[in-house]
């Protein structure tokens, strides 16, 4: 995984707008980096160390961002499902997953 638009963030160019969230604080991340290694205030080693990191963490909130979105679609299908039809078994799939356990 790269830093979203990091050829822009090189030239520190004002972030695009289709960038998330986390996509931003990766790309105003990347560009503070770039910055600082043109002006010879980190060695490209240093750069590269730091933007291992960043790219973790991109992964990491990533990753995280899309378990959120599947566990909040499970939910809303689960909880409308109970109010069309209110059932012990809709009911108890419900529960499960508002607690993210296996159906």
């Amino acid at each position: 995984m790269e830093i979203p638009f990091e050829k822009l963030s090189m030239q520190n160019a004002p972030p695009p707008k289709e960038l998330s969230g986390v996509e931003l604080l990766a790309y105003l991340s990347a560009c503070h980096i770039y910055e600082q290694y043109h002006a010879n205030k980190i060695t490209r080693n240093e750069g590269t160390k730091m933007k291992k990191r960043i790219v973790e963490a991109l992964q990491s909130a990533t990753a995280k961002q899309n378990n959120d979105a599947l566990r909040w679609a499970r939910t809303e299908n689960a909880t409308r499902n109970y109010m069309q039809n209110k059932t012990i078994e809709n009911a108890d799939k419900m529960h499960n997953a508002f607690y993210n356990l296996s159906d």
